[in-house]
């Protein structure tokens, strides 16, 4: 998984710059190119020519002793996983031609498969095991035709089982779960096989709705945590001993990440402050201790961390961009409406754009007004401290002004701005599922 904000990383690989998060596998060990059973650090690079070039490294840091591959470009999704075999990995990768989106996975002997799946506005799932027998599966998340407002999940069983000379599965399966806005994920929560996972804002309050469901019986779990997974930085299962998945929330600060851990039922298992700010893999690197660790990326090494034993271990391994085996991941949007990326915009815009109003004429209380171009397609915007601590949620309503005659999005607040901290950010949804952000300084003055 990729949560890095590093300059070079966004401009070029996509596992930030399309939102992509990479969960933890139904296989207990995670990337596993040479089937030893202990998971290996794979590392991305990218060519002069925009080729992507695939390094793997022991948990211990030395060279697996595999070939390099040379497998996908810049702009393509990148999707490792247990496709044909439960305990090795096969790399792969997903790429966009017009509005089709193209899967392609290389077998054992480096042979690429190229199947069709899904539109290029969806996002894609790859690498849960959704049937439980421990390889891969593919899914596609879309927003439902029926007008519902929920979000269709397509699942296609063991899609590359075949790679590597098993039978062809054609066997698939839709349901509707989670609503436009919810960002999907998945997790373990029986030990049996993977769920479907949806993450929301409390509507009600701080914190977030975790929402689970089996895809096998059709049956639901919910769970509400404190925290708030900002954007789309989503819950990354890790898994324990006992095959079931806990569930890692994670904040990044400018010289560390934060890891809180909960359970599937929104119990604590503790937090730890790790000083790397790179990127996050999960993997089986130490199969002595029990479960999975969760690793972070420093230059040329990982802080590992088991959330079971709470061992830290520090490994060296090559530069490069870290890739683990599943990822979440859509396209940024081509204008069509259907997707949005997360962004932090500047509050001195331009008079026609955002406004920081710090006493209303009327109400004598703060007034938030977004820009032209976000008019109807925000459906909750609210205040949150630099940690990102839930402040209050906004009464919002579109209306025009005499001296502009496009409609915008007015929120207002129960206070007057130099009520709230200095520093806070005005954070507004957008029903396609990002979000915005504009970070106030100083909340008793005027921004615009």
């Amino acid at each position: 998984m990729r949560l890095s904000s590093q300059p070079i990383a966004i401009a070029l690989f996509t596992f930030v710059f399309f939102n992509c998060t990479c969960l933890s596998a139904q296989s207990p060990t995670g990337i596993d190119l040479d089937a030893n059973g202990s998971a290996d650090f794979l590392m991305v690079g990218i060519g002069g020519d925009s080729a992507l070039g695939w390094d793997s490294f022991t948990a211990q840091g030395a060279s697996t002793g595999l070939p390099q591959a040379q497998l996908g470009a810049v702009g393509d999704h990148l999707v490792p996983a247990n496709w044909a075999d439960s305990s090795k990995t096969l790399l792969g990768f997903i790429h966009r031609s017009g509005n089709k989106a193209y899967w392609n996975v290389a077998n054992s002997q480096g042979n690429v498969t190229t199947r069709a799946l899904g539109a290029g506005s969806d996002t894609f799932v790859a690498g849960a095991d959704f049937n439980g027998n421990g390889v891969s599966d593919a899914a596609t998340v879309r927003k439902a035709k029926d007008g519902s407002g929920k979000l269709e999940w397509t699942i296609r069983y063991d899609f590359f089982k075949d790679v590597d000379g098993a039978a062809k599965v054609t066997k698939k399966k839709s349901l509707k779960f989670g609503k436009t806005g919810d960002l999907p994920f998945f997790a373990n929560y029986d030990g049996l096989r993977d769920w479907l996972g949806v993450i929301r804002q409390n509507p009600s309050g701080p914190g977030s709705q975790i929402f689970l469901l089996n895809p096998a019986k059709s049956k639901n779990r919910k769970f509400s945590v404190s925290d708030y997974v900002v954007g789309s930085i989503r819950p990354v299962p890790i898994r324990l001993a006992n095959g079931k998945d806990i569930l890692a929330l994670i904040r990044k600060t400018n010289s560390s990440t934060i890891i809180k851990f909960v359970t599937l039922t929104g119990a604590s298992m503790g937090t730890v402050e790790l000083a790397a700010t790179g990127d996050v893999v999960v993997g089986d690197y130490n199969p002595a201790a029990a479960g999975q660790e969760i690793a972070v990326s420093d230059d040329s090494s990982f802080l590992v961390y088991n959330p079971s034993t709470t061992e830290q271990t520090a490994v060296s391994v090559p530069a490069g961009i870290a890739v683990d085996d599943i990822n979440v991941n859509n396209f940024s949007s081509t204008g069509s409406g259907e997707t949005c990326d997360d962004q932090t915009l500047s509050p001195n815009d331009g008079s026609d754009n955002f406004l920081w109003k710090p006493v209303g004429e009327n109400s004598k209380r703060l007034v938030v007004l977004l820009p032209n171009a976000y008019t109807s397609y925000i459906d909750e915007v609210v205040l949150r401290k630099a940690d990102g601590a839930f402040i209050e949620k906004a009464s919002i309503s579109f209306q025009s002004l005499a001296e502009n005659p496009k409609s915008r999005t007015f929120a207002r607040f129960s206070k007057p701005g130099r009520k709230y901290p200095d520093g806070l950010s005005v954070v507004a949804h957008h029903k396609y599922g990002c979000f915005l952000n504009w970070v106030i300084p100083e909340t008793s003055e005027r921004q615009d």
